[in-house]
């Protein structure tokens, strides 16, 4: 969306396109409460679409998912991570999905071994991991690259071990 924004390619196909960072769990209810018409959290939107919720992608831009755990340069494996904190977007989001799947990867349970902490955005995330808040993270590829340079560890690329619809667009059924 930014480069279209900068681009100018909404103005030209006649989009008045207003954006709106919102936690994945409000914007997929004001999705459905028709508060607005398209939304970018594609992977909740698949799982909700699952359990009956009128919503489907029209777009998946990738399988790939751009996420990185990210932890304290302390926590040198995922088993580092047993009874401690992870920062996620929120409850159910892609970041908490990956996440679990990260945790299950390393052969832990994932409802169990860790405490998720939900913080909205990837820089809060960071913030997070910088102060010792959490233990962990998941971030955006671009996020975790800068908390490498700021010390803390890159333990595991959420593309090394799982393919997930990522970066899209969804919309109700209507």
């Amino acid at each position: 969306t930014l480069v279209a924004d900068k681009k100018g390619f909404w103005r030209e196909e006649g989009f008045d396109v207003d954006k709106q960072v919102i936690k994945a769990d409000v914007a997929l209810k004001a999705l459905v409460g028709g508060e607005t018409e398209f939304s970018r959290v594609i992977g909740s939107a698949i799982r909700a679409a699952a359990t009956g919720v009128p919503v489907k992608g029209i777009l998946a831009a990738q399988t790939r998912p751009p996420q990185v755990l990210v932890s304290r340069s302390e926590i040198s494996t995922v088993a580092d991570l047993k009874g401690k904190t992870v920062g996620i977007g929120s409850t159910q989001s892609t970041t908490h999905v990956l996440a679990q799947a990260i945790v299950k990867n390393a052969g832990m349970d994932p409802e169990k071994d860790v405490v998720y902490v939900s913080l909205l955005d990837d820089a809060l995330r960071l913030q997070a991991v910088q102060a010792g808040t959490v233990q962990a993270s998941m971030l955006d590829v671009a996020y975790a690259v800068k908390a490498e340079g700021l010390g803390l560890r890159m333990l595991v690329n959420a593309s090394d071990i799982t393919e997930r619809i990522m970066g899209g667009l969804v919309t109700t059924d209507k």
